[in-house]
Formats: C-alpha cells, structure tokens, sequence
C-alpha cells in the first residue's frame, strides 16, 4: 500500500469529521468544514441549508472517490475504516470511511470483494462489509 495514498486517503476523512465551530465561523478550518457552513449559511432555513451544504459534501466526496485508484484504495479504506485517526470519534469516523467504501465499491464491486479477503474472519470488518452492501443495495 502506497504511503502517499493512505496519508492524502487519511487527511481527506480528517477534513470530512471535522465539524463546524468557531474556527470555522472565524474564517479558519478545513476546506470541507468552511464549504458546509457557506452553503448552509447561504439558506434561511437552518435543515434546508444543513441538507444543502450535506448535498454538496457528497458531491465532493463523489469526485474523490471517481478518481481514486482503483482498486489500490480499498484495502487503505479497510484498513483505516475501523481505526479513527485523532480526535474524531469512531462512529464518525467510520461513518465518512464508509461512505467512501460505498462510492468506490460502486465503480469496483470485485476489487472491493477481493479486497475484503484480507479480512475473512473479522467481526468487525464483516459488520463494515454489510453496511457497504447495504447501501450500495439502497443505491441500485
């Protein structure tokens, strides 16, 4: 596994958990936070801003995960999927890292699959499993 790919992978999904505050109002933060409260300040309505600003977050993370190698970053995904990286929580964590499961699954069913090999016997790593079928099964 590249040490680029899991560095720059890492770095993405730190920009994704990282939520909207004071450093973020102040001007500061990461790119994704600052792009969620411009679009969601943009609106009147606090749950229609919040769905926009979520809406356009998926657009980014969907540009991401086109041009992701394939299948090279599946088993950096699955590696760091359950193992949140500083501050974050794990269940955020997991949840953006899924996510991104699911976008790049979608181009590359069989290297996800094969990647998950890596894995067989992994409770945890099975639950991740699921929840990626389950949400590509929703997207179908």
């Amino acid at each position: 596994m590249s040490s680029e790919l899991r560095a720059a992978t890492i770095e993405f999904v730190e920009e994704l958990c990282e939520s909207v505050g004071p450093l973020v109002f102040a001007g500061f933060g990461g790119r994704i936070a600052r792009l969620r409260h411009r679009v969601s300040s943009e609106w009147q309505d606090v749950v229609a801003g919040t769905f926009a600003a979520e809406a356009r977050v998926t657009l980014v993370m969907q540009a991401w995960a086109n041009q992701a190698p394939l299948p090279a970053i599946f088993p950096v995904l699955l590696e760091i999927v359950l193992r949140p990286i500083g501050r974050f929580s794990a269940d955020e964590w997991r949840y953006e890292v899924t996510r991104l499961l699911v976008m790049c699954a979608g181009r590359d069913r069989a290297g996800f699959v094969a990647a998950l090999g890596a894995y067989v016997g992994d409770s945890e790593m099975a639950s991740v499993a699921e929840d990626v079928e389950e949400w590509l099964a929703e997207e179908a």
